[in-house]
């Protein structure tokens, strides 16, 4: 479901910003909004939130986020997304082919 379109249209879902360090460095991208009923609320990602990495990519602008998710090998089973939630790193283990996620990537197909 990170795949392609789904990839653009959940990116399309999330509003963002950078987001810096007291340095003015990239540290990641901000989730500043979220539309009502996107997958990015099923995985418990919050306004607020900073996406620091995405298997391991680390995540400086949208374009980033967008190639990572896109250039996801199809069999992938497992992929590990790091936000920074209020100077605490969480990380979210997501499996592509599991039924939940693949019903909340339909749901967002369905908009």
């Amino acid at each position: 479901w990170l795949r392609g379109r789904d990839a653009k249209t959940l990116g399309e879902s999330v509003s963002t910003e950078v987001a810096r360090d007291e340095q003015g460095q990239v540290i990641g991208l901000q989730i500043t909004g979220l539309s009502a009923e996107t997958p990015a609320d099923r995985f418990d990602v919050k306004p607020g939130d900073i996406l620091v990495s995405i298997d391991g990519q680390p995540v400086k602008s949208r374009s980033d986020a967008m190639n990572i998710a896109q250039g996801l090998d199809p069999n992938t089973s497992r992929v590990t997304v790091v936000v920074d939630r209020r100077g605490r790193l969480i990380s979210f283990n997501i499996d592509p082919r599991d039924p939940k996620t693949r019903r909340a990537a339909r749901a967002l197909d369905n908009r």
